[in-house]
């Protein structure tokens, strides 16, 4: 596959990834010169229809997606049997890559990732989509500590159905909901359950469930209750405990409603002092060196529990018996025999001493340590609840720096939990904040800011000489669409293709904003067919002859068949065909009589309305670009044939044209020489 050409445009350079139904390359876009990612369905699977309806449904529902938390799709297509999707390239390294490396993470690194995906999850909700495979091979932390939203390939429309599929439940086991494993369907709610165990995971280290397999972890989904978070990470506030547990809610209707409702609990949750996690990471470092047992992680709660709950002096208690205990049931010297042989053999009175000592020594340092550590949390607990409280400024709509010298003032600090596009509130000013302002904070306190990117915009790219579908597709990968589009007549552009584009390429412009494009309908014609206009106001007949390329001049006579002011004759006659830029002589009617007398018609005239919808030319495909059409309009009444109207149109036009007639008369409309409409009567 590496240097394959797929769909003539995107050239693989390596692979970088691959999953159970795809392998993901890394690939150059040739037509706009960028590096993508190109997902392509695995060999095997081409000719399954479901995994190729999966594999489509994915793009479709990913396409539909347009956030900065979503991995975006740039095109989908097929080349000599390879279904691929092409998306956007990320640098960066998967969540759970992440947590296996360091979990568990930091209490505010682990809020803010959450934040982040709760952000394309409402996105996607918004858009009825529901991803139904949230877990942290999926989740993708860029260099810049960004978070994007990736694999849709299982996701659905919310009224699309149920998750299962031919009795096969979809779905990762260790991160979805009962639900999913009962098979039955599924909601917004089922994603907030996998982040909830997401979140479980990044702030212990573990999932919540596991077992020898898949039935054993979907039953525990089903009916245990998941062991608290704090219990193995005691860091965790009981505020962000109570997000984590109302998340994996085991009913749908516990849980949090929306994404949004989650995102405003976790947007109000203070992160705990640094200094904590790494007392609390520091002290199960410790016991983990000195044991060459891997540590339990339950004894390691009970032992390093800091008291935040007003139990220092219990835990600490405990601590020591149970290191009194360890250090007394071990031998005091490496590769003395057994405690038991120890008795029996009635050693030395000096051995005896030593190791007496030694348990001494080591008991000792062992109470010194875990009082020195209970009279620190009581210290900062005591420190904690005795530093003045502040009311909180208002920052929305002022400049970061402006927030920053205010919450300081105040002895406040203030932390960007993220940025978001918003063509309200200028770039780098404060959109929004958490707590509220008012609200009462400790000094020290951080407040948590939204800031804005401003407007969001996009270079224009350069679209001339493309087709209607490659440029759409240009513009799309933009954020950009076609506003509005036109075509004239171009000797050196072919048929269908850009001649100019408004506003320029290379311009900058706000994202989801139009360009007007002007496309070539191929060469002029040679000789042009002189319209009819008699009958025809001065005015709108020279109008007509000057868009059909020709030159028009005016002469003047009485005239007592048409009315002042109409055409009466004209030269060339309706119907010739003459070279562009001919001048063509109108004679313009004057009414009778030296005062404006009466006038006189010696045959009964009247005007009737043509309406007639341009339609495409026949066999055209769907997809191509819109040719112009030549639309004529021919009446024969009292005076004769003549071709009153002659004019260019799109497909979709709507003419509309009132004509003039005199006595039996028979109107015709043409698109391209073919007789299209027809209309008969008599003016009485």
């Amino acid at each position: 596959m590496v240097g394959r050409l797929l769909g003539g445009r995107y050239r693989v350079i390596d692979k970088i990834g691959e999953g159970g139904m795809a392998v993901v390359y890394k690939a150059q876009c040739t037509l706009l010169n960028r590096i993508v990612a190109v997902k392509v369905l695995k060999a095997q699977y081409g000719s399954d229809s479901d995994f190729v309806e999966r594999f489509r449904r994915e793009a479709q529902s990913a396409a539909s997606l347009s956030h900065p938390n979503v991995v975006n799709v740039y095109d989908v297509g097929t080349d000599n049997g390879s279904h691929y999707i092409v998306m956007e390239y990320v640098r960066g390294r998967t969540l759970k890559d992440i947590v296996k490396r360091g979990a568990p993470l930091r209490i505010r690194d682990a809020i803010a990732y959450s934040c982040q995906i709760l952000l394309a999850l409402d996105h996607a909700h918004s858009n009825s989509i529901v991803h139904r495979d949230i877990k942290p091979h999926n989740i993708i932390v860029t260099d810049e500590g960004d978070i994007k939203v990736t694999d849709f390939g299982i996701a659905r429309a919310t009224n699309a159905g149920s998750l299962t599929e031919a009795g096969v439940i979809m779905g990762t086991v260790a991160y979805f909901s009962p639900e999913q494993a009962k098979g039955k369907d599924i909601g917004p709610q089922s994603d907030i359950y996998s982040l909830g165990i997401v979140m479980y995971e990044m702030l212990t280290g573990r999932v919540p469930f596991r077992g020898d397999s898949a039935i054993s972890v979907a039953l525990q989904h089903i009916q245990d209750e998941p062991r608290l978070p704090s219990r193995i990470n005691p860091a965790i506030p009981r505020t962000l405990e109570r997000v984590v547990l109302k998340a994996i809610a085991k009913d749908p209707r516990d849980r949090y409603v929306t994404a949004l409702a989650m995102l405003e609990d976790l947007r109000s949750i203070e992160p705990p002092d640094e200094s904590l996690e790494r007392m609390v990471r520091g002290a199960r470092d410790v016991r983990a060196a000195e044991s060459d047992e891997p540590m339990d992680t339950e004894q390691e709660a009970r032992t390093i529990d800091l008291g935040l709950e007003g139990q220092v002096d219990r835990s600490v208690r405990q601590a020591l018996a149970e290191r009194r205990s360890a250090v007394e049931a071990s031998p005091a010297i490496e590769g003395a025999a057994p405690a038991a042989a120890v008795r029996s053999d009635k050693p030395s009175k000096t051995q005896a001493g030593k190791g007496s000592l030694r348990r001494a020594v080591l008991f000792i340092f062992a109470m010194l340590g875990f009082l020195a550590i209970g009279f620190a949390a009581a210290y900062a607990l005591r420190s904690f609840f005795e530093i003045p409280e502040v009311s909180a400024p208002d920052l929305v709509a002022k400049h970061r720096s402006e927030a920053e010298r205010l919450a300081s003032a105040l002895g406040l600090k203030i932390e960007i939990l993220n940025r978001e596009y918003n063509d309200r509130i200028e770039v780098d000013h404060v959109l929004a904040q958490s707590p509220a302002p008012g609200t009462l904070l400790k000094r020290g306190n951080s407040i948590k800011l939204t800031i804005s990117n401003g407007i969001k915009l996009t270079s224009v790219p350069n679209v001339l000489g493309m087709t209607r579908r490659d440029a759409e597709v240009a513009l799309n990968e933009k954020g950009l669409s076609i506003e509005a589009y036109e075509y004239e007549y171009n000797d050196s552009v072919p048929r269908g293709r850009v001649i100019a584009q408004e506003p320029e390429s290379s311009r900058t412009v706000a994202y989801n904003s139009g360009v007007r494009l002007l496309f070539s309908s191929g060469p002029r014609p040679e000789s042009v067919v002189v319209p009819s206009v008699i009958g025809l106001t001065a005015e709108y007949a020279t109008q007509l002859l000057e868009e059909s390329g020709l030159e028009v001049t005016h002469e003047y006579e009485i005239n007592r068949v048409y009315p002042d002011g109409t055409v009466s004759s004209q030269k060339p006659e309706p119907g010739e065909e003459v070279q562009p830029g001919m001048a063509v002589v109108l004679t313009i009617a004057k009414a009778v009589g030296a005062a404006g007398g009466t006038r006189e018609s010696a045959v009964p005239a009247a005007y009737q309305k043509v309406t007639y919808t341009v339609a495409g030319p026949e066999g055209a495909n769907d997809g191509e670009p819109a040719i112009a059409q030549l639309i004529e309009i021919r009446v024969k009444d009292f005076y004769g044939t003549t071709i009153p109207y002659t004019r260019w149109h799109k497909p979709g036009d709507v003419v509309v044209q009132p004509i003039l007639v005199h006595g039996d008369w028979t109107i015709q409309v043409c698109q391209d020489g073919v007789v299209v409409l027809e209309q008969k009567g008599t003016v009485n």
